[in-house]
């Protein structure tokens, strides 16, 4: 049985996905659109109030909506989701993070940051690496944010460790549909879980 923090359960929740869209992500194209709508239809489920962002990229950044009632928050489709290009991967977190820290200045709300990848960074040229490592660890000791990775191979799953993310936030999903298709849920759930109890330990994959 879930123990609620109350105090916790009151605030909003600001959810930003950033989602590889580079061409490698093809083969899974369907399953990353089917998650994502699960995802958001799980988080819709939620009685604590939510806000997201989806950012997309692959050597092109695109915001496709942000800070939006989750209950509002559009459905990927064939259309809105093409893989393509390479993977500009320090330059998504960098944009992002400097745009949300304009956007939630003095939040009190709980902030989560979701990557997702399948590929190794190859195309940024804004953002170093060890830009994106202090970045992080900023949002996290002075924001309080939290960050979440998943990544579908060893290559793509050690690059967490030079961006200094928690090991326990972050998760091999495997390259296969249904490994991809299996990873969603559990990501889904530990976030539905931390949105209702508030307890951190709720976003850990080894939990």
């Amino acid at each position: 049985m879930v123990k609620v923090n109350k105090t916790a359960n009151k605030k909003t929740t600001d959810i930003t996905m950033i989602l590889d869209r580079s061409g490698s992500m093809g083969h899974i194209q369907e399953q990353v659109i089917r998650s994502y709508n699960e995802f958001l239809a799980e988080q819709k489920k939620v009685k604590t109030k939510a806000t997201i962002s989806l950012i997309q990229f692959d050597d092109q950044y695109e915001v496709n909506y942000e800070g939006v009632d989750i209950q509002d928050a559009q459905e990927l489709n064939a259309s809105t989701y093409e893989p393509r290009g390479m993977t500009a991967l320090n330059d998504a977190i960098g944009r992002t993070i400097v745009n949300m820290k304009k956007r939630l200045k003095n939040t009190k709300d709980n902030v989560l940051v979701v990557i997702t990848t399948d590929g190794m960074e190859n195309a940024s040229r804004e953002f170093s690496r060890s830009q994106i490592c202090d970045m992080i660890k900023e949002c996290e000791e002075k924001l309080g944010w939290k960050f979440m990775y998943l990544a579908a191979d060893d290559a793509s799953f050690d690059e967490y460790e030079d961006m200094g993310m928690d090991h326990g936030r972050s998760f091999k999903t495997g390259k296969g549909r249904m490994a991809y298709d299996n990873a969603a849920k559990v990501m889904a759930c530990k976030i539905k879980s931390w949105r209702v109890s508030g307890a951190e330990a709720d976003l850990n994959f080894s939990e």
